[in-house]
């Protein structure tokens, strides 16, 4: 009965131990699956926070209307400058038909725009619509006045007259040159025909010639009707994206109770809006708790949500829906599941309905499977481990041109700290300062001139020179009409100040002469109060024989430089010079720029913040990737980043573009794609021979199985045969076995058993059988024991940091090398480590009282020593190195086996060893040897007091290494 319960245990095994495993591997594969798409979801959701500060970057920069008009008369620039014949006849229909293809009704409604084309010397307006053709001339006039005035147009007019006809048409408080050097791109608040506009104006320039441009003229109404711009911006996004982002506005509740959110037309009419809106109410709810600038999941919605700007009391949420593949993931893993089952199934249906599960297929199922656990494991290890270093490649490649970039941007500011140096070398020029002081201005002016031309040479553009000469007014000399209009603009402040700073300097000198102001600038420096006021002069004093920097209205910076003249020991002048830093920075940019290009990682570009200016994008040769798919939404990206002050990347199929805002350069922002396909590529390739690889190894653990089932099953049925012939007293069979294994083994006990069995059976013949038996058992137990002894705890100083700050092999390298050096010293000094706790050692010095304080001390010293010198020579070579700190306390500790199933460890608890780490942690702060030592043990040491100090009440920390210190 006994016998038949064993074989049908022995069956039930066999048939269910494969399905076992089968299971088990279905689960691991389920496991790998789930771990796999959450790995993808956690990706998504990171490149879903790139997008939506892309995304809410352009929502901060178009949030206006004039900030969208801007954009579109940006985008019909570059239209009309793509075209080759623009004075051509033909070519006005040209300009007519992409003015309408690209603005928008709801714009073109509201505008008034006049476009110009170049006629020889003159300009004629397109008169055909949209385009406006009443007051012709008075538009010509004052399109012509603004490119003189912004040193387009040379000679034609004074620079009066035209400010005069510019100041009739548009307001007296137009600013007609702040209007033509500063505004050109941008919308101008100005009065028209007695009513406030907002006044836009454009040229297009092609090989440095004005051959046309536009004026666009809308009414203050409607530009600064917020409500009307959000919308289209909802709507411009909304429809851009496809229907998946949707951008809603809110106000305060304390600001505006029940206002409705601010959404895109087609988002309301949507099917899903008011499931979107419950989502939005339902974040609005929970008020500050909802964080700024973070994904957060409301229902089916992922919401961001960021302030527009300062001046604005609305709030943008950006609202995306989660696209949860949770149902997917259940089908897909249902799907093999079932076909799993079913095969399964049907295959051993079929062995039990032709005769049985056969022992030989059980364990060969049984050798494959197990085998092939650990080879699934090297699989999906193998897999992760390809993912981990592609997504370490990508890392590595955006983050050195993030590095790159930086390093651009650190190279400005350079040469801006390089510039106080080549001014102060070109102004000591002696010839230099004596045209300069000359009260010819014909020689001031060549001397501007000749200080312009040796700085060309130095790579810098000379802006604007002001000299202030004893007893004569400002003399200004500037390189153009945007410079001689900054130059305006500082000249009066600078008078003040030089004036002021000369009379304290020189009014005692019997012939000092003042220098002489402006009734203006007189006016300017009563106001200021100038005589008692020391800050008036120290706007010339801070950049004196230095650079300060000017903010200009261009995003750009001016470098300011002062200098004071002197001749017969006399201040014969005070000069103020203005270096233009944007060409400088921009040769500077593309240079770099095309040095890392060479590296082949991928495109790098910078673009000009100033939108009048007529190229925005360098260098030029990759101004035909901009016009491709690929090109025109990195320059979305780029133009919707560059409000950010923040760097961004944002993952685009087989490419990452990302931004960087080169904070130290201001007039210019980059940007680079960087193709990763040649990763996923190498990734893919790694990923084929890790198949191939699983495919022999699976291929080897099948037939090998099939050996082992062989050797194994065969030599046990002819093992059974045997013992079913000894159980029917036949004793001349043999089992023969000839493998140099167990089985050989069991063979030859085999034989003699049965020649035992014979002899018995002969022996039995003579004298009586008896057989006598003995059990011997042994019963061993370990228990805890008491006993005094030296803690030492010694711990590496902020390991996670270096862990996570630099490569896995140098923090494996520094570690191992740690801990044999100091385990090699305690055990030197009868110590024993009884743990490593990571990088922390925990060792004990055994023994009651003088002995084992003394081998722990000195064990704690020479580590210290020992962990000195290898710091220095880890520095010498520019290797990982780290700093540590040593506990130590002296007590009775319970010493013991600690046993979890087949494992056991030693172990040493108590009071000393909780002192011990406490003591480590503490010497953070000590201001020695970092080895701190507690008073059970300083105790027991013979001079004590001597080599150690109180740390604190607890512990003492040793004073020196050294034992005769």
């Amino acid at each position: 009965m006994k016998s038949r319960w064993h074989g049908r245990l022995r069956s039930i095994f066999a048939f269910s131990f494969p399905l076992l495993l089968g299971a088990l591997f279905f689960l691991i594969f389920a496991r790998a699956q789930d771990w796999h798409h959450l790995q993808a979801e956690r990706e998504r959701n990171d490149n879903l926070i790139e997008q939506s500060r892309s995304i809410m970057a352009r929502v901060q920069k178009e949030f206006s209307l004039s900030a969208q008009v801007e954009k579109i008369f940006r985008q019909i620039s570059e239209e009309f400058n793509a075209l080759d014949t623009l004075p051509e006849p033909a070519s006005r229909q040209n300009i007519a038909a992409a003015y309408q293809r690209i603005m928008p009704g709801d714009i073109a409604e509201n505008a008034k725009v006049w476009f110009f084309i170049s006629t020889g010397d003159k300009f004629d307006v397109i008169d055909q619509p949209p385009f406006l053709s009443y007051k012709r001339a008075g538009m010509i006039r004052a399109f012509s006045s603004l490119l003189s005035l912004s040193g387009s147009i040379r000679g034609s007019a004074s620079g009066r007259l035209n400010e005069r006809f510019i100041t009739g048409v548009f307001g007296e408080n137009s600013a007609p040159e702040h209007l033509a050097n500063s505004r050109a791109g941008k919308m101008t608040p100005i009065i028209f025909e007695g009513r406030p506009h907002y006044l836009f104006w454009q040229k297009v320039e092609r090989r440095g010639a004005c051959i046309g441009g536009l004026i666009a003229l809308f009414s203050a109404n409607w530009t600064e009707n917020s409500e009307l711009a959000l919308s289209r911006l909802s709507e411009s996004v909304y429809r851009e994206s496809g229907g998946s982002t949707m951008v809603a506005f809110t106000q305060s509740e304390v600001i505006n109770p029940g206002a409705r959110p601010l959404v895109a037309s087609a988002a309301a009419l949507s099917a899903n809006q008011h499931e979107t809106m419950l989502a939005l109410q339902e974040a609005r709810a929970q008020g500050k708790n909802f964080p700024m600038r973070q994904l957060q999941k409301s229902g089916n919605y992922w919401l961001y949500r960021d302030q527009i700007d300062n001046s604005s009391p609305y709030t943008a949420w950006l609202i995306m829906p989660t696209h949860s593949d949770d149902f997917q993931n259940k089908v897909s893993l249902a799907i093999p599941a079932f076909f799993t089952v079913v095969l399964w199934s049907l295959f051993y249906g079929c062995k039990f309905y032709r005769g049985g599960f056969e022992l030989g297929l059980a364990f060969r199922l049984l050798f494959l499977m197990t085998g092939a656990l650990p080879v699934l494991a090297l699989l999906l290890l193998g897999l992760e481990l390809v993912k981990q270093s592609e997504t370490a490649e990508i890392n590595k490649r955006i983050q050195s041109s993030f590095d790159r970039l930086a390093a651009v941007d650190e190279k400005t500011q350079n040469l801006m700290n390089l510039s106080s140096f080549v001014l102060k070398d070109v102004l000591s020029i002696k010839e230099l300062q004596d045209l300069i002081v000359s009260d010819d201005e014909s020689n001031r002016s060549r001397s501007f001139n000749e200080i312009a031309k040796l700085l060309r040479h130095h790579k810098y553009y000379l802006g604007y020179l002001l000299v202030f000469k004893p007893g004569q007014p400002a003399g200004i000399f500037a390189a153009n009409p945007a410079s001689l209009a900054q130059a305006r603009y500082q000249v009066d402040y600078y008078s003040i100040s030089c004036a002021a700073l000369h009379r304290q300097l020189s009014e005692r000198q019997p012939d000092y002469q003042p220098i002489l102001l402006t009734a203006a600038q007189k006016t300017i420096g009563k106001a200021f109060d100038s005589d008692n006021t020391p800050t008036t002069r120290d706007m010339f004093l801070d950049s004196l024989e230095s650079t300060g920097i000017f903010e200009g209205d261009k995003s750009d910076r001016q470098i300011q430089y002062s200098s004071i003249l002197t001749q017969n020991d006399r201040i014969a002048a005070y000069l103020v010079a203005s270096l233009n830093t944007a060409e400088t920075f921009l040769e500077a940019i593309i240079e770099e720029l095309r040095h890392i290009e060479k590296s082949g990682e991928g495109l790098f570009v910078c673009l000009n913040r100033d939108i009048a200016s007529d190229q925005k994008i360098y260098p030029s040769h990759n101004l035909s990737f901009f016009n491709s798919k690929n090109g025109r939404s990195f320059r979305e990206f780029l133009e919707s980043a560059a409000a950010s002050k923040y760097r961004m990347q944002l993952y685009r199929d087989d490419a990452v573009y990302i931004y960087e805002p080169l904070p130290k350069t201001k007039i210019l922002y980059a940007g680079a794609v960087l193709p990763i396909d040649d990763i996923r590529r190498i990734s893919d390739f790694k990923k084929l021979l890790l198949f191939l690889l699983i495919a022999i190894l699976s291929g080897s653990i099948y037939l090998l199985s099939a050996s082992v089932t062989s050797l194994m099953i065969r030599p046990t049925e002819k093992l059974a045969e045997v013992f079913a012939d000894i159980a029917r007293g036949k004793l001349d069979t043999a089992f023969t076995c000839h493998y140099n294994n167990e089985l050989g083994m069991l063979a030859r006990a085999t034989d003699s058993m049965i020649n035992g069995l014979k002899e018995r059976r002969l022996l039995g013949k003579f004298v009586s059988k008896t057989f006598d038996s003995e059990v011997i058992s042994h019963t061993s137990s370990e228990s805890a024991r008491q006993m005094y002894g030296v803690i030492l705890f010694s711990d590496i100083r902020s390991f996670t940091t270096l862990s996570e700050s630099n490569p896995a092999e140098a923090v494996a390298e520094l570690l191992n090398s740690h801990l044999k050096e100091m385990v090699e010293i305690i055990n030197q000094n009868a110590g024993e480590i009884e743990q490593f706790i990571g990088d922390a050692i925990v060792a004990f010095f055994p023994g009651e009282g003088m002995t084992s304080c003394r081998n722990a001390v000195a064990a704690a010293r020479l580590m210290m020593l020992r962990h000195h010198s290898i710091s220095r020579e880890r520095a010498r070579l520019d290797q990982l190195t780290c700093k540590i700190g040593i506990g130590l306390d002296y007590g009775q500790v319970m010493a013991g086996i600690l046993k979890s199933g087949s494992r056991s460890e030693f172990c040493v608890i108590g009071p000393a060893r909780a002192n011990a780490e406490h003591f480590e942690a503490v010497s953070k702060s000590g201001r020695y040897t970092k080895i701190m030592l507690g008073h059970s043990l300083t105790r027991l040491l013979p001079g004590s007091e001597k080599i150690t100090t109180e740390h604190d009440e607890l512990c003492r920390e040793l004073i020196a290494l050294e034992e005769n210190s």
